[in-house]
């Protein structure tokens, strides 16, 4: 994920770029490098745009067991899980084709045109 050019800063969930203008998921002329993004200040946090063989499994309010029983399930090749800024999800990327997003009750996939801001609070 690190070497992708796809790299924002966020101000809560809204992303941002490093200058702390408006970043769009649709737009690579508003993304950075992950080397940029970590040393940047704007806002209060990072996180990546979706897209480009990287996809994004959102669970939200999951405790641990859920969220293992879930990654076993997992079709796609799984580069990294972590804990979510709310510390009651998780967020669980992957290698796959672009897709419309979908979502069903607390369980969202997407793998294009979105943003997700990311903790580093890995989940094993």
């Amino acid at each position: 994920m690190r070497s992708r050019t796809a790299w924002v800063r966020c101000d809560g969930k809204r992303p941002i770029t490093l200058a702390g203008a408006p970043a769009s998921s649709t737009d690579p002329g508003t993304w950075s490098g992950w080397s940029q993004v970590r040393r940047a200040t704007a806002g209060d946090g990072f996180g990546t745009m979706l897209g480009d063989g990287l996809g994004c499994w959102d669970l939200d309010h999951f405790d641990d067991q859920g969220a293992r029983a879930f990654i076993d399930r997992i079709d796609e090749p799984i580069i990294f899980a972590e804990r979510s800024v709310s510390g009651h999800g998780f967020h669980i990327f992957v290698r796959t084709d672009e897709a419309p997003g979908r979502r069903t009750g607390n369980i969202e996939f997407y793998s294009r045109h979105r943003f997700i801001r990311v903790t580093g609070d890995q989940f094993v």
